[in-house]
């Protein structure tokens, strides 16, 4: 679905198909916002449908790597080493609270504007950071709404909502509200992707340094 789709599908629902009482570019605004909120759902609840990588980022004795440098954010998954000489990368510890500042071994923690590694004097080396990726925070009507259609739906009716009480119609509001909530519903469906290949409920502690 593109952002102009979504526009399309409010408008007839909403009975302003082609009435200028709001433009398309208002719309958008609002579907926009509506895409980052669902994208952070995604991100918490359904992770892998968000997830980016950025391999080969070379880190000094500061230990940071820039979020900036890390398309669109959101929320961490994994930060990964590059072994000595090798061609696999292994994952990093996330540094406990309380022994943040000293570290026993190379952990990483997230900061507000970057990631850590920590102690630095151990820091440099070529990581690869795992992350989800958050919704763009300005799209263009072109642009494809990157969720399953489920979330989609979700959007477009709240996207009603927003059309239906800007004219006072809020008699119909509760309507696309409670589809709204249904549609939601229904998308927590989505969490359980893996059918009979469960995921292991032990954690595996793996060290190479």
């Amino acid at each position: 679905m593109l952002f102009s789709d979504a526009c399309t599908k409010v408008r007839s629902a909403t009975l302003h198909d082609d009435d200028t009482q709001f433009t398309d570019t208002q719309l958008l605004g609002v579907l926009a916002g509506e895409c980052r909120r669902l994208t952070k759902w995604m991100c918490m609840y359904l992770p892998s449908l968000r997830e980016a990588v950025v391999s080969g980022i070379t880190v000094d004795g500061t230990g940071v790597i820039l979020k900036s440098a890390l398309t669109d954010f959101e929320r961490l998954r994994r930060v990964e080493r590059l072994a000595n000489g090798g061609v696999n990368y292994f994952p990093v510890d996330i540094a406990p609270g309380i022994e943040a500042d000293y570290p026993y071994r190379v952990s990483v923690r997230e900061q507000p504007t970057q990631l850590f590694i920590s102690p630095a004097s151990l820091a440099a080396g070529t990581y690869q950071v795992v992350y989800c990726k958050g919704a763009s925070s300005s799209p263009a009507l072109g642009d494809t709404v990157d969720m399953p259609d489920e979330l989609c739906d979700v959007m477009v009716e709240r996207g009603c909502m927003w059309a239906r009480q800007r004219h006072n119609e809020m008699d119909h509001v509760s309507y696309h509200e409670k589809r709204a909530d249904a549609l939601m519903a229904d998308a927590y469906g989505l969490r359980n992707r893996y059918g009979d290949h469960g995921k292991p409920g032990l954690k595996h502690e793996r060290r190479w340094w």
